[in-house]
């Protein structure tokens, strides 16, 4: 007599009914993907904006150390000049801008306009009176222009004291200078325009000036200057 023999189902793959692990891998990693992308996506725009405004204020910070070293400079030329001033002097002096700051010269090109559209520079000659005639001690004193040149002058008349520090105005200048004396003053002024983001922060003009007390000559002193407006106005009572 035969033993009836059972039949044994056989024993299902441990892996059946589920995902291979590399195809699961992979719809992860394409899940994970596709998350980093739009992060990416989303995160971009804040790191270019990071990176283009990092690049303005550098530039912006590079260009008005520049403009501060010409006005010094210019300043320096000009209050140790050992004769009175030509129309020729002043020439030479403005050009020389453009060697103290070359980046003017890249700015331009850029920007494709001449150089001295750019950076300007004024000279002024400014006297202090005292307030109260033949005042000797603890007195006050009145800033008046005698003569200005360039391409930005500063108007004849009174100027107004205002504290160190304070933004430029062509009809102030800082109250630690008031006293008695001249002072010859150098205005540098750079038509900034950013690299990006033109239309949003659009240009502005950058403006500096240096204070020098003339060393050798005359501050009312002019060479040619006060026979030709066109370079240089006096002012009236001077």
């Amino acid at each position: 007599m035969q033993r009836a023999i059972r039949s044994v189902p056989a024993r299902p793959p441990l892996l059946a009914g589920r995902a291979v692990p590399g195809r699961a891998l992979a719809r992860f990693a394409r899940g994970v993907g596709a998350t980093s992308a739009v992060e990416f996506a989303l995160v971009l725009p804040v790191l270019l904006g990071l990176m283009m405004g990092s690049v303005e204020i550098y530039r912006l910070a590079t260009t008005g150390k520049e403009v501060v070293a010409t006005a010094n400079a210019i300043g320096e030329m000009l209050s140790s000049s050992q004769s009175p001033p030509t129309a020729a002097d002043l020439q030479f002096i403005s050009d020389s801008g453009m060697i103290i700051d070359p980046e003017v010269l890249t700015d331009a090109q850029m920007q494709g306009v001449d150089w001295w559209s750019i950076m300007t520079s004024s000279f002024t000659s400014v006297v202090f009176k005292p307030t109260v005639a033949g005042c000797t001690v603890r007195c006050k004193y009145e800033a008046h222009v005698a003569w200005s040149a360039g391409a930005r002058r500063r108007p004849c008349g009174t100027l107004r004291s205002v504290a160190d520090g304070s933004p430029y105005s062509p009809t102030t200048l800082p109250l630690s200078l008031f006293s008695p004396g001249s002072t010859i003053v150098v205005d540098s002024q750079y038509a900034y325009k950013p690299l990006f983001g033109d239309r949003i922060a659009g240009p502005r003009t950058i403006t500096r000036s240096a204070y020098f007390a003339p060393r050798y000559i005359d501050p009312l002193t002019l060479g040619d200057l006060s026979a030709n407006p066109s370079i240089a106005i006096v002012c009236p009572g001077f």
